[in-house]
């Protein structure tokens, strides 16, 4: 990457009304959600371009606290239509990882809202920095429909987990609206506080997690997210890449080439599915006692931090020998990625076990 400043096209400034201590999880406590059906959001709730400024900008005001129903939120209007490519915000994106989180099957979709007049420090490009009014939305969706929405919302501007404010959505089972979740655990409630949401009718096949494992994963990276980083927008198969974003003037400094995972197609696709599967914790300053993450100035798979962390412990990866490899086994059962699982990720345990019996160490 370069150090040439980028100069974006003019952006408005994005009010941000926070006066209020600000917890990482501001939103537990007891919870009681209302089952009564909302009216479509008012018009207010989306603030409008100012004169002579171009009609794809847009403005979210993150609020002084979290909004109680998602219907509130300038996103409940415009996601779908950004989805379906009817409207195209500049400062509002629809945009998905090339290296997805493995969730129990369920369809996602991620949106990020940058404010008009900033723009990311990708000074350090393995640590991008937001700026602050900067929000991010991820939506889980079982057999078409919805079950939760998650939300952060960078309030300050420093970089690090406790500069955003996390909130969780959880979709009524008419689909009509998403109430905001006020404890930890959703499973931890009463039957009949639970009866409500889609989140209790597909129970048996999805599960939610806890405020406090979203905390766990999403504090191992310099700023918050996982999935809008170098080298998980570094596919220009998809309409939002870094050289896509770095046109609109998204980034503090140029773009000149995409991040990559050296070696051939299978390795990289197995390294690939590792970064979020399991370097989000094993990351080096996770939980994990190694670090598998990705380095974008690594050059040859020899460089990469997980081959060297294979090279420095025994039986986390026997080539030749899936059964005898730990990362294997604790992809088989379930006990990684640390989510809650219900059903096995086949696809990527194939993977995994086709490279690890056809490859050798580099």
């Amino acid at each position: 990457m370069g150090t040439t400043k980028r100069i974006g096209i003019k952006r408005m400034t994005t009010v941000i009304g926070i006066s209020v201590f600000l917890m990482a999880f501001q939103n537990c406590g007891s919870v009681n959600f209302s089952t009564e059906d909302v009216d479509a959001p008012s018009a207010a709730a989306i603030v409008p371009p100012e004169a002579n400024t171009p009609s794809n900008i847009v403005k979210f005001e993150i609020p002084e606290r979290p909004y109680e129903k998602l219907s509130e939120s300038p996103f409940f209007k415009l996601a779908d239509k950004i989805a379906v490519n009817t409207l195209t915000y500049i400062n509002f994106k629809l945009y998905a990882p090339q290296f997805p989180l493995y969730s129990d099957g369920a369809t996602k979709r991620r949106w990020i809202y940058v404010p008009e007049g900033t723009s990311i420090d990708n000074a350090d490009p393995d640590g991008w920095v937001f700026p602050q009014g900067t929000i991010l939305f991820k939506e889980f969706s079982v057999g078409g429909k919805k079950i939760e929405t998650r939300v952060f919302e960078k309030v300050t501007s420093q970089a690090g987990f406790s500069a955003w404010r996390a909130s969780v959505y959880v979709w009524l089972g008419n689909q009509l609206d998403a109430d905001l979740l006020k404890v930890d655990n959703f499973y931890n409630q009463t039957d009949i506080e639970m009866m409500p949401y889609q989140a209790r009718v597909v129970a048996s096949q999805y599960r939610m997690v806890t405020m406090t494992q979203c905390q766990t994963c999403h504090s191992t990276v310099k700023d918050v997210s996982q999935g809008f980083s170098y080298l998980q927008l570094s596919d220009t198969s998809k309409s939002i890449n870094v050289f896509a974003l770095d046109t609109l003037g998204y980034f503090s400094n140029s773009i000149n080439r995409l991040d990559y995972i050296p070696g051939t197609e299978l390795e990289r696709a197995a390294i690939g599915y590792i970064q979020s599967n399991c370097a989000t914790c094993h990351s080096g300053v996770g939980p994990g006692p190694h670090s598998f993450k990705h380095k974008s100035t690594s050059q040859t798979l020899a460089d990469e931090p997980f081959i060297k962390a294979i090279s420095a412990s025994s039986g986390l990866v026997t080539f030749g020998s899936p059964l005898n490899s730990r990362l294997y086994n604790r992809m088989a059962n379930k006990s990684m990625p640390r989510v809650t699982l219900i059903t096995q990720d086949s696809a990527g345990l194939k993977l995994l076990e086709d490279w690890i019996a056809q490859s050798v160490m580099p």
